[in-house]
């Protein structure tokens, strides 16, 4: 076993997409997604993921060939059954063939880890069969001593991420961070 690689459980309630048979986008939330008003810590990480999805959007403007989702809805078929998931965002590259994932977390933690690894990415895989793909956590605050299951590639910018490993990018607005 390499050393850098964790046997980490998964977090609570957390529930991987295993044997995913069918995925697709929708066009708005599913009906039964009911959200109230943000407040302490997670309005913090809400209104730091809208500042991130606006970088990306700017860092991207002006390529015609790139698509950047924000928030994007899938719904799938796993063999626990008919599913659901939201990534953060998408950069989908036509061009190249080429989807980037990014899951968005005010601070680095392993619960990316396995949003990207085990539920995105296997769906994904299915709902856009011709890509290959590119996983990022975009995060405010990094702590190298968070416990991962894999050792994280810290990239400074958003065009250096690489198949492979998870990539970590260290984004502060107020600092004038670049994507």
């Amino acid at each position: 076993m390499n050393p850098f690689q964790l046997s980490l459980p998964p977090p609570k309630r957390f529930n991987a997409a295993v044997g995913v048979k069918a995925a697709r986008f929708l066009s708005s939330k599913p009906p039964f997604i009911k959200r109230g008003k943000a407040s302490g810590r997670y309005a913090v990480g809400v209104r730091y993921e809208r500042e991130v999805q606006e970088l990306i959007e700017l860092h991207f403007l002006g390529q015609p060939e790139v698509t950047h989702l924000a928030g994007p809805w899938l719904e799938f078929t796993d063999r626990s059954g008919r599913r659901w998931c939201q990534p953060d965002a998408l950069v989908i590259n036509r061009a190249a063939a080429t989807c980037l994932i990014a899951e968005v977390k005010y601070q680095h933690t392993a619960d990316a880890w396995w949003q990207l690894k085990q539920l995105y990415q296997p769906v994904l895989a299915v709902a856009l069969p011709q890509f290959t793909f590119k996983l990022l956590e975009i995060v405010h605050w990094y702590d190298p001593l968070v416990a991962w299951p894999e050792r994280p590639v810290l990239v400074a910018s958003i065009d250096e991420v690489s198949n492979g490993n998870i990539s970590v990018h260290i984004c502060n607005p107020k600092r004038r961070a670049r994507l």
